[in-house]
């Protein structure tokens, strides 16, 4: 099968045209920002499209379907094609391809919505897969924060208006976790000294594309628990930690290591600097964590996927990053 870009497949082709193909447009009813009406997956009158964002989810029994297998139950066009026809987000791409040739203008639609018959199937379930590598001393932790809904249904993190001061890069806590103080300094994290609900915790800032602070997440290495922001204020689906120190650092590494945790990441670039960590720390893989993933390979075709053993999700999110690329898995 040939090489699809992912992210100029989603940019080419709009979710209206997935619906028109399948002839359910005349089924929907036109909302503000796109349309609303009976799931064709699951039935339930709870299927919702956001054309703005090119995204779908139901709220319906396709959520509670997959909070229960810890999927998801929205997303792009690939996602919502591959449960339609029951076939993987990879062979999905490929479909969506043919139906919308680029070579031909691309967003025209192979058959006429009026002709197009709807296909009501049950979701298909997910895959995965491992390898064997050498453990790393990653500690247990608690469960990750996740979103309540996908990231094109929420908000988008602004920049924080503060900066926490009082932050030790080279706490004996940090050489405890096996974080060296050059790599805690690059990141911005360390041991907070100061007060607040992050005083005693390890912290880790949250930047944006422009390396701004959109949120802080602290470890405390006594119960080994996490602390995120709060809900309303941060949404961990559109972050992905170290994705800023990624692009600066990462020309002429081959190698990009996809971690579940901030700890995590920094612990492997501790003791391999060569490979360029980041960490995804939701339950389930985003549409906007995909298009920084993408960005983030540029040209690369393996990558480093880590997870500690008893991580439930880490299997879900494998299966998303085995669709497109060859990855090696790393159980700590």
């Amino acid at each position: 099968m040939p090489y699809i870009d992912w992210k100029k497949l989603k940019a080419r082709v709009s979710l209206r045209e997935i619906l028109a193909h399948y002839g359910l447009l005349g089924e929907l009813t036109d909302t503000a920002h796109g349309f609303e009406g009976v799931c064709p997956l699951c039935g339930s009158k709870a299927f919702k499209v956001n054309v703005e964002k090119n995204a779908w989810f139901c709220f319906g029994t396709c959520k509670a379907e997959a909070k229960a297998k810890g999927e998801q139950a929205g997303g792009n066009i690939l996602d919502f094609v591959a449960r339609m026809e029951r076939v993987s987000v990879k062979e999905a791409a490929a479909r969506i391809v043919a139906w919308f040739p680029e070579e031909k203008g691309g967003n025209e639609p192979m058959q006429k919505q009026e002709d197009a018959a709807p296909r009501r199937q049950e979701p298909a379930g997910a895959t995965g897969g491992e390898g064997n590598s050498k453990p790393l001393p990653t500690p247990k932790e608690a469960p990750r924060a996740a979103p309540s809904v996908p990231d094109f249904f929420d908000f988008e993190n602004k920049p924080l208006s503060f900066a926490l001061k009082g932050i030790d890069a080279g706490h004996e806590e940090m050489v405890a976790l096996g974080v060296t103080a050059a790599i805690a300094t690059r990141y911005g994290a360390g041991y907070f000294t100061g007060k607040g609900s992050m005083a005693g915790r390890v912290v880790f800032p949250f930047h944006d594309e422009g390396g701004q602070i959109v949120g802080y997440a602290g470890y405390e290495a006594h119960d080994r628990s996490w602390k995120y922001p709060a809900a309303d204020k941060f949404n961990p689906a559109r972050a992905v930690f170290g994705m800023y120190q990624a692009k600066d650092d990462g020309a002429g590494v081959d190698m990009l290591a996809v971690c579940r945790t901030p700890l995590a990441a920094l612990q492997y670039r501790s003791a391999y600097p060569a490979v360029i960590p980041i960490a995804i720390t939701t339950d389930t893989l985003s549409a906007y964590q995909e298009d920084v993933l993408a960005d983030l390979m540029n040209g690369r075709e393996q990558l480093l996927f880590i997870a500690a053993r008893e991580d439930l999700h880490a299997i879900d999110i494998l299966g998303r990053l085995l669709e497109r690329y060859f990855v090696k898995y790393v159980r700590t």
